[in-house]
């Protein structure tokens, strides 16, 4: 804003006293109002500068903090693939002569080892042997007139045995932006998957009596 005590003095004050002569007491009053606009959009300008860098600020803000977020989420999910992988690619064999971490690892460097970093096995939980009976159909050449194709064929029970087996991996990764720090708890995240089960065959395929 302009101060009244310094205008008197200012070149303004002395401009407008000769303009008064010159052009005329509405000239003169019109120019004063132009120079106060003029005052006004300046302060005004200033103050859009100051509004646009918080506004920058804050969209800076608000595009860093989904980053980490989105890699954490997003190597969580792969992690995930990965125990899915791995624990198919475990055979009984395997788990009798122990041999099923590198079976794991083996699978998970193989397929994953570019996109996850220190990958550890948590956890391998194989549980008690189970027993499932099914029923299969064996074609008997004497029933082969028989027009009805379903009669055709004789039931023969079997069954087979398997053990469920669970997988839990973990690895590392590092926050790139200090909001990972705030929402996770540190700039380094240990992350876990979920527990991935399959089944694993022991034997069977016995005809039963």
């Amino acid at each position: 804003m302009v101060n009244l005590s310094e205008y008197k003095h200012s070149t303004w004050a002395i401009l407008d006293t000769k303009a008064f002569w010159w052009f005329g007491e509405r000239e003169v009053v019109l120019m004063r109002r132009l120079r106060f606009f003029r005052n006004v959009i300046a302060e005004e300008d200033g103050q859009e500068i100051v509004e646009f860098a918080l506004i920058v600020t804050l969209l800076i803000v608000l595009l860093m903090v989904p980053v980490d977020v989105f890699r954490y989420a997003n190597t969580r999910m792969i992690l995930n693939d990965a125990a899915t992988d791995a624990v198919s690619s475990v055979d009984y064999g395997s788990i009798e002569d122990n041999t099923y971490e590198s079976k794991i690892r083996k699978s998970v460097n193989d397929s994953y080892g570019s996109r996850l970093d220190n990958v550890q096995i948590v956890s391998f939980d194989v549980q008690n042997e189970s027993k499932e009976d099914y029923t299969y159909q064996v074609f008997n050449s004497d029933k082969q007139k028989d027009p009805q194709y379903s009669k055709q064929f004789d039931g023969r029970d079997s069954n087979y045995h398997y053990r469920n087996v669970s997988l839990t991996l973990s690895c590392t990764e590092k926050a790139i932006t200090p909001f990972g720090n705030m929402f996770f708890g540190s700039m380094s995240w240990t992350i876990k998957s979920d527990p991935k089960t399959c089944s694993v065959y022991t034997k069977g395929y016995v005809q039963g009596h």
